[in-house]
This record gives structure tokens, C-alpha cells and sequence, in this order.
């Protein structure tokens, strides 16, 4: 039933801008127009808005889907911490900020750390759509973007690993489906032995292909 009503509704509204013509007069349609249009605006917000219960669902089943495959590191005594990032903001104030941690402290100098446009490896893996990894005293920083105050932030970081995160598209039945890049899945090691597993992760996707992980980031980009 409420289908039904909001069907007549949206009918209905086709019919204003006739009704403002008809009946308004030169002196009041203009006046008519800008509240019909203010009022369409508004609603579309309200329609457009995204499904509260969605996003209240995202991070918890995202950090689930990331904490369990973490799992069979955590076993061997290494840790590794996990972060799923979405860009936020208008261009070209935009940033790459955190929706999921795992494995961070707030004592942490980069927990919850936000990454504005084009600095970071994360960056550099949101705009090319390719993974990539850093370490710590092999890669210069600077050739990621990033300033004295990211450098310091995370000095106490050995490496990084770094996937995109793909929302399929279809713009039509017969179309190709594309994929366009919506957000990073980035592991990082605080160890030399938990860089060592990153390096060996990085390997393993430019040769057998990972499967484990190229799971983990179709199952993740799902909530995107």
C-alpha cells in the first residue's frame, strides 16, 4: 500500500508545474516555481538518503569479515593491523578516512589517522586500482605524498599492503559490467617478521593470484 501511495504521489507532482502555469498568474508563478522546485528538492533528499539500518550493519559485518582473516596470523604470534578505508568529502577536498580498524590501539600516533587526497600509499592504490606494498627504510615516503607529520606518524610502521576495493557496474542489460574503485583494504606490520608476511602476501598476488585475499576483497566490497 505504500508503494502504491507514494506511486500516486510522485504522479501527482507531475501536475504542479501545469496547475503553477494555469492558475498562478505572471506575478505569482515565479514565486510558485521556486517552492515547487525547493519543496522536489528536499523530498529527494529524504528519497536518495541511504538505508539507516545499511549503514549501521557495514562496519560491523566489514571488521567480521577482516578480523577472521586475520585469524590464522594472529595464531602463529604475529601482529598485523587492518584498515578498510572509503573516500570521503567533495573534490577535490576529499580523504580517505577509516571505517573499520582492526588490531589498532588508541595510543597508536596514527589510529583513526585520515588521509587527504594523494597522500599515502593508499592513495596512490584508490587512483591507479592496483594493490601495491611500502616498507619502512626501503621506499622513500615522499614518493607517496606524504608530508613530515604522516612520516612521523607512522615511523613506528615496517610496511604496508595495500588492495582496491571494486564496486561492480552495470550501466545497461547488455552492457559490460565495469568496475570502478570505492575503497582500500590496507594491512600494515609493526614487526620484521610481520613484514616479511606482507611481503610474502604481495608475492603471492603478483603470482598464484592469493585466492584467500582476492576473497576477502570481493566479500568486503560487497558492503560498498
Amino acid at each position: 500500500m505504500k508503494t502504491f501511495l507514494k506511486a500516486v504521489g510522485s504522479t501527482a507532482l507531475t501536475f504542479v508545474p501545469i496547475l503553477i502555469k494555469q492558475y498562478a498568474g505572471d506575478h505569482w508563478a515565479p514565486w510558485a516555481f521556486l517552492f515547487f522546485g525547493s519543496a522536489v528538492f528536499l523530498s529527494s533528499l529524504k528519497l536518495f538518503k541511504p538505508d539507516e539500518r545499511f549503514l549501521t550493519l557495514r562496519p560491523v559485518a566489514v571488521e567480521l569479515a577482516v578480523k577472521e582473516a586475520l585469524k590464522d596470523i594472529e595464531k602463529k604470534g604475529h601482529r598485523l593491523r587492518a584498515n578498510v578505508y572509503e573516500r570521503r568529502g567533495i573534490w577535490p577536498f576529499t580523504e580517505l578516512v577509516p571505517l573499520v580498524s582492526c588490531n589498532t590501539h588508541t595510543p597508536d600516533p596514527d589510529h583513526g589517522k585520515r588521509w587527504p587526497r594523494g597522500r599515502g600509499l593508499c592513495w596512490k592504490v584508490y587512483r591507479t586500482g592496483k594493490f601495491g606494498i611500502c616498507h619502512k627504510g626501503v621506499d622513500d615516503p615522499k614518493d607517496f605524498g606524504m608530508r613530515d607529520a604522516d612520516i612521523q606518524s607512522t615511523e613506528h610502521v615496517e610496511a604496508v599492503l595495500c588492495l582496491p576495493l571494486r564496486r561492480k557496474i552495470r550501466h545497461s542489460k547488455d552492457a559490460p559490467v565495469s568496475e570502478r574503485v570505492v575503497g582500500v583494504l590496507a594491512y600494515d606490520a609493526l614487526t620484521p617478521q610481520g613484514a616479511k608476511i606482507l611481503q610474502a602476501q604481495h608475492d603471492a598476488l603478483r603470482g598464484s593470484g592469493n585466492q584467500p585475499l582476492l576473497d576477502l576483497v570481493d566479500r568486503v566490497s560487497l558492503y560498498f
